[in-house]
């Protein structure tokens, strides 16, 4: 029995009783303090690089604006003190005479020119018909002009101004049914049309060879042509010659074959039939089948082998025709009885059966 025995073990916690308390019913845990970690800086937007930009641009632009206004003020206080005052062509040559020696760097335009390729490019066209070579050396050289001579001088001619000329419409609609036909109509009425313009063609004189040319070819034709009038005239000589000829005379040979026990030889004759002889015998039989069966009673009838009115099947009598016909000789049935019947009973009817 002991070695039956069994243990059951059990776990205390699972015995345990619950404190009654929820996941709601829990009191809160205490806070941690959290430190706001700092974030990497970023990188200015190439946006944000252009504002800036633009800001620079126009902080300097107010400094030159107000500069000017000073210059401007300074130059009316002179102006009561007789002071000479300084052109707009004087500032600019000064401007050119105070310009670095050391030429600026140039920057290549990266753009493709050819990116839109749907649209023409009218402006490149027009910057490079109207370009000027510009010398580039202006930066290294300086240009001394006498001040005391110079006037300015304002253009008298006034600007001009071109007209503007609309494009006219196009000779085509959109809608069907409308006051202008559609593309497709108008295409087919007006486009189909074209005038041909035939080129201007110049008359070239022939060559001397292209002569010669000609010559020989005419003399080569002419002696073909020659050549074949002699052939065809030969040929016709070659033809007559030919029905000239005497006709050979045609002959009808008949043989007549004698078979069987002579009267007059102790012998026995056989006809051994070759091909054209069996081609004959095949030809007259098929003839021999295509007789009516009226001429075919007749016949029989004649040689007594046959009544008036006999009931004797067509096919048997067809054969006895025919076994009559290929027998060589004639065959005559000399029965009395036949002969008077046929007699008695022969009448017009009697020919038709």
């Amino acid at each position: 029995m002991s070695e039956e025995q069994r243990v059951i073990n059990l776990d205390p916690k699972s015995l345990k009783i619950p404190d009654g308390k929820t996941r709601r019913r829990r009191e809160p845990s205490e806070t941690k303090i959290r430190i706001k970690s700092n974030k990497p800086e970023r990188k200015q937007r190439a946006s944000t690089l252009k504002r800036n930009f633009l800001n620079i641009i126009r902080a300097n632009q107010e400094r030159l604006l107000k500069d000017r206004e000073k210059r401007n003020i300074h130059m009316e206080d002179k102006s009561k003190d007789n002071l000479p005052v300084k052109t707009s062509f004087e500032e600019s040559v000064q401007f050119l005479q105070n310009l670095p020696k050391e030429p600026k760097p140039v920057f290549q335009n990266t753009s493709n020119p050819h990116s839109h390729r749907t649209f023409k490019n009218y402006h490149n066209v027009v910057s490079s018909s109207s370009s000027v070579p510009v010398n580039n050396s202006l930066s290294n050289t300086a240009i001394n002009i006498p001040m005391n001579n110079i006037t300015p001088q304002m253009p008298d001619d006034p600007p001009l101004s071109l007209p503007f000329l609309p494009t006219p419409p196009p000779p085509y609609g959109v809608l069907k049914n409308g006051t202008k036909p559609t593309y497709r109509t108008w295409r087919n009425l007006t486009q189909r049309a074209v005038p041909v313009i035939s080129p201007m063609r110049r008359e070239v004189l022939p060559s001397n060879s292209q002569i010669n040319y000609e010559d020989q070819l005419k003399e080569k034709i002419k002696e073909l042509s020659e050549q074949e009038q002699r052939k065809s005239f030969r040929d016709q000589e070659r033809i007559d010659r030919l029905n000239n000829k005497h006709k050979k005379q045609k002959r009808t040979i008949r043989r007549t074959y004698r078979v069987g026990k002579s009267k007059v030889h102790p012998r026995v004759s056989i006809l051994v039939g070759n091909k054209t002889i069996r081609n004959n015998t095949n030809l007259k039989k098929t003839e021999l089948k295509e007789k009516p069966i009226t001429e075919v009673k007749r016949f029989l009838r004649k040689a007594g082998f046959i009544k008036i009115g006999t009931t004797t099947p067509n096919d048997v009598l067809r054969q006895m025709y025919e076994n009559v016909n290929m027998i060589c000789g004639e065959v005559q049935n000399h029965n009395s009885e036949n002969l008077l019947y046929n007699y008695f009973n022969d009448t017009e009817d009697s020919n038709f059966e």
